[in-house]
């Protein structure tokens, strides 16, 4: 039994762990977003 629930147990880690990932590199893109828009004048105005 505890062979076969420990691969289950490390694919929904490596799951979570990519989840987490992908939750920081939204956060960082949105930044960086933030960050140009501040810093580059809007050119429609």
């Amino acid at each position: 039994m505890n062979g076969q629930s420990s691969p289950m147990s490390q694919k929904r880690m490596l799951s979570g762990t990519f989840q987490l990932l992908n939750a920081k590199l939204c956060k960082a893109i949105s930044d960086v977003e933030i960050a140009v828009r501040y810093v580059v004048p809007d050119r429609g105005s």
